[in-house]
Formats: C-alpha cells, sequence, structure tokens
C-alpha cells in the first residue's frame, strides 16, 4: 500500500487474491509506519484523502472493503476513517482496551465534523465467559457506543494464534474450533445487520423524497 499512498502505483497493481474466492487484500508492511512524513505525502496538505481517492476506482469491484487500522489514532487511523462509511471497533475485555473507546469515541466525533461516518458496531474478542468483570466491561462499551455491541462475543481460542504464525484464516486451520464458529456466527449476523441498515437507509430516503416540495 505504500507506492499507493505515496502516489507511484496504481491501487489495481497492489490487489492480490488469497486462496479464498472472491477474496482478496492489499498488504501492509513496516514502510507505513510514518509514511505522513515522507516528501510526498507531508508536502500533501489533503494527504489524508489519498486512501479514499484510491479506493473509489475500485469500489464497483469488491461488495465490502474492509480497512484494518493499527492500534493508535494517528495519520493511517484518521485516512481510513475518511476513506468509510462506517467504522467496525474491536475490542477486548481488558481494561486499558475498553478505557480506550472513550478515546476514541471522542476520535470519531471530531471526523464527523468533517466526514460521514457512523459506528457500525463493535466486536468482543478474547472473550471468556468466566470473566469476572465481564459486566462492567460490557457497561463500559454500551456506554460509549449505546446498542452498537455485536450479540456474538468471540471466544479466546489458542487456534487464532496458531493460524497467525502460519498467515491462514483461523477456518481453514481448524475448521471445527471455536473461534471459526463464532467467526462464521459474527459474519452471518454483520450481514444480517448490513441489510437491515442498507433497508433503513432506503426507507429513509423514500421518505425524504416523497417530503421534497418544489417550488417553480
Amino acid at each position: 500500500m505504500v507506492p499507493v499512498l505515496q502516489g507511484e502505483e496504481n491501487i489495481r497493481s497492489v490487489i492480490q487474491n488469497t486462496s479464498i474466492e472472491d477474496l482478496a487484500l492489499i498488504s501492509a508492511n513496516a514502510y507505513l509506519d510514518g509514511i505522513e512524513r515522507t516528501p510526498q505525502l507531508g508536502n500533501d496538505p489533503y494527504a489524508h484523502e489519498r486512501l479514499r481517492r484510491s479506493l473509489v476506482t475500485v469500489k464497483e469491484d469488491f461488495d465490502f472493503c474492509f480497512i484494518d487500522t493499527p492500534p493508535s489514532l494517528g495519520w493511517l487511523t484518521q485516512s481510513a476513517f475518511f476513506a468509510a462509511h462506517y467504522s467496525v471497533i474491536c475490542v477486548i475485555p481488558e481494561a486499558y482496551s475498553v478505557i480506550a473507546l472513550r478515546r476514541l469515541k471522542e476520535f470519531h466525533e471530531s471526523i464527523k465534523q468533517y466526514h460521514n461516518i457512523d459506528v457500525f458496531g463493535v466486536i468482543l474478542s478474547f472473550w471468556d465467559e468466566r470473566g469476572a468483570v465481564n459486566k462492567a466491561f460490557l457497561g463500559e462499551i454500551n456506554s460509549s457506543f449505546p446498542h452498537k455491541l455485536f450479540n456474538l462475543k468471540v471466544r479466546r481460542d489458542m487456534t487464532v494464534s496458531r493460524a497467525v504464525l502460519k498467515g491462514q484464516p483461523v477456518i481453514e486451520t481448524d475448521e471445527s474450533s471455536r473461534a471459526s464458529q463464532d467467526y462464521r456466527a459474527l459474519t452471518e449476523e454483520f450481514l444480517s445487520r448490513f441489510l437491515k441498515e442498507s433497508t433503513a437507509n432506503h426507507l429513509n430516503q423514500l421518505v425524504s423524497k416523497s417530503q421534497t416540495k418544489v417550488t417553480v
């Protein structure tokens, strides 16, 4: 992705097919860290728009585009927010992760002053039903992003670590594992929620058009 953001390559040239049919990816590397300080981007006051402009050129080729951001609220995350219609927030049930949601909410609201982006949902991973402070974690999440938490929680599973080390999707590492089952169920919930969201938006647009007054 580095040469695309630096204006040296077209985004189509870095899209790679994967072992899963109809799933493609654009890989990242360590050179993304601090890329905003390179001359190509540092001299461009609208550098944070480069990712959005690149993705627009391929938006008709894919049903969904997921942008995985680093665990910080720096330039790369800002660029991703400006390129996206929705954000999907991933959180683990640990104190610092949940507390960081408050800062993320502020960041989200600051972006919305310039770009229309909504929180699509919050996903909990590394979940342990026996956690002593689960109730407090869930309360904090609902306080920051009310009614956005997905019902499906991805349970803690060593299969995820093995999949990362092998460079494979978890469903290919062990299709019968807890994590594979959870991610499949999460996908179904995601698609169901997306369909409802799209239908609601379409109906709202129709209502808005029907109420439009025209003067001549």
